[in-house]
């Protein structure tokens, strides 16, 4: 893979792109044997680093908003059985 396609998938994450669960385990896969392989020269290697610290932040903000959306359609659960589900409408995602 060259560096150029790295630095686009980089830019993709970045971007928020749409990414399959299948291709993004396919980039994943694919960067770390471009890490793990000893022939590989220190430029490729940064661009395939930052590439997969890209795919991580995403991982980690998709988690922190999937949390934030529990736990507020908890409440709102919790609102709607103490009566007061009029006042406090909607979804965590909507």
């Amino acid at each position: 893979m060259k560096r150029s396609e790295m630095k686009m998938i980089e830019q993709a994450v970045g971007n928020r792109w749409p990414i399959t669960q299948e291709y993004r385990a396919l980039c994943v896969a694919r960067m770390m044997q471009i890490l793990a392989d000893p022939s590989t020269n220190a430029r490729t290697a940064i661009s395939a680093t930052r590439a997969l610290a890209a795919l991580d932040s995403l991982n980690q903000h998709d988690n922190e908003q999937h949390q934030t959306n529990d736990a507020r359609n908890r409440f709102l659960d919790v609102a709607k059985r103490l009566g007061i589900g009029s006042a406090v409408e909607g979804t965590a995602e909507g």
